[in-house]
């Protein structure tokens, strides 16, 4: 072990979905704005975009963008697959992680 010491038993566990504990737009933005230059997608602000979505799924409104700019149509998946590795990199020992998180499932 590298010193890093997990309890036992956990008693809660805590998910942040909507940006309330752990403010992640920025992450979201520079993902978004990626997403838009690498399928040349001009004229659209990634920020804008984000802070007026209309009263649907994002993966939704991305699928309705592209169909309307002719683009494929898994601008959502990128953008995910965009964010999951900005999270990675954040991350000093994925595989660590990815022990302490399945000994949390099997409890």
């Amino acid at each position: 072990m590298s010193g890093v010491r997990y309890p036992e038993k956990l008693s809660a566990v805590v998910w942040d979905f909507d940006d309330t504990l752990v403010d992640s737009m920025d992450a979201r933005v520079h993902a978004l704005t990626r997403v838009f230059r690498d399928t040349d997608i001009v004229g659209v602000d990634p920020l804008g975009f984000l802070l007026h979505l209309p009263e649907t799924t994002f993966e939704l409104t991305l699928i309705g963008l592209s169909e309307k700019l002719g683009k494929p149509s898994d601008l959502f998946w990128s953008l995910q697959e965009l964010l999951l590795d900005q999270r990675t990199r954040h991350a000093k020992d994925v595989s660590r992680h990815k022990r302490f998180t399945e000994s949390v499932c099997r409890a």
